[in-house]
């Protein structure tokens, strides 16, 4: 997760979105959002393990374990 926010904030939304399994990137300076073209804060990338985008889409933060979850199996 690259977020625009503070460390804190990011911290407080990893536990409401129940996503501490992955890695979490502080991007205050907006690196990675301008890498993938993220456009809105509600907006997700998601890498496999070679870095390929493999989802890209509006995030519904309820939803998000399920789009991330087969990255664990693999």
């Amino acid at each position: 997760m690259a977020g625009l926010g503070k460390v804190l904030a990011m911290h407080d939304f990893v536990r409401m979105a129940k996503l501490a399994g992955f890695p979490q990137l502080s991007d205050e300076r907006g690196v990675v959002w301008k890498r993938f073209k993220m456009t809105e804060q509600s907006t997700f990338v998601v890498l496999d393990r070679s870095g390929t985008v493999v989802a890209r889409g509006r995030a519904d933060v309820d939803k998000l374990p399920d789009v991330l979850d087969p990255q664990l199996a693999g």
